[in-house]
């Protein structure tokens, strides 16, 4: 673009010696930054994917509802998979499912969720895709207990945790009608918990919600990593007075013991941590 702009407006230029053609385009050069780089700074651009930030998560919920980390990685160690042999473990298909895997892993890629390698086809009317998992995809392919990194999308697009986020913007004003509580619990005896519930019942208007999110014990041990993970945090809790995780049945005897008539686990993730809903 330099260079024809040059000769454009000056064509007496185009006659220049190799040598001075040559620092002319040094010179260039120096001074016009790579495509790439310029677009990763656009102001504007970068606005414009802030406005579109909601899309990449619900992608990401698809992609771990359709389990496509998984049957990718089912593969083997290493492997490629075209988005038609991706679309074809599909549980239903339709003859656009190929293409719109493509679009969805694409993106995946662009996240360095997957690894991807093209291949040009048909005298370059044709480019064809495969895809492998990444380092970073890895955490979302399902252990043996069938979870993995990929839960906490499935519980960030449960109801319950939506009706919060929606609540956002009351909560900094200092309304809304649920309270929401992360963590809180596990820090305190059963007391001190009731007391701190009984004060949120009184600020919930009518049918209002306090919304707990905190690791759920098993009733009894399993052999399980939850169960271990979860085992591990009550142990590391002794050093805080009074501190606990709790079974299911705990939490519903901290919410009938404060006053609230409903109790429901509305949601969990990794196995094990739970959305908890107690209602006025």
């Amino acid at each position: 673009m330099y260079i024809l702009k040059e000769a454009t407006e000056h064509p007496s230029k185009l006659c220049l010696t190799p040598k001075h053609r040559e620092r002319k385009m040094s010179s260039a050069q120096s001074q016009v930054k790579p495509c790439h780089e310029e677009e990763e700074e656009d102001p504007c651009l970068k606005a414009l994917l802030y406005s579109s930030s909601q899309v990449f998560p619900r992608i990401l919920h698809a992609a771990v509802e359709l389990d496509l980390f998984g049957i990718i990685a089912r593969a083997g160690p290493g492997a490629y998979m075209s988005p038609p042999e991706v679309a074809a473990h599909l549980p239903a298909r339709t003859p656009e499912s190929a293409e719109i895997i493509d679009r969805v892993l694409r993106c995946l890629a662009s996240h360095s969720l997957l690894a991807c390698k093209s291949e040009t086809l048909d005298g370059g009317r044709t480019v064809e895709r495969r895809y492998a998992i990444s380092p970073a995809g890895k955490y979302y392919v399902r252990d043996e207990d069938g979870t993995s990194v990929g839960s906490l999308s499935l519980f960030a697009f449960h109801q319950a945790t939506i009706d919060v986020w929606l609540q956002f913007k009351e909560a900094i004003l200092g309304g809304g009608g649920n309270l929401f509580q992360k963590g809180t619990c596990h820090n305190w005896s059963d007391e001190s918990c009731i007391k701190l519930l009984k004060n949120c019942y009184k600020a919930l208007p009518a049918n209002g919600k306090v919304i707990v999110m905190d690791f759920i014990m098993p009733d009894e041990p399993e052999d399980t990593m939850a169960s271990r993970y979860v085992s591990l945090l009550d142990n590391a809790m002794l050093i805080q007075p009074g501190g606990k995780e709790r079974t299911e049945k705990q939490f519903e005897y901290l919410c009938r013991e404060a006053g609230f008539t409903g109790f429901k686990v509305a949601a969990r993730a990794v196995s094990a941590l739970g959305v908890i809903e107690f209602t006025k």
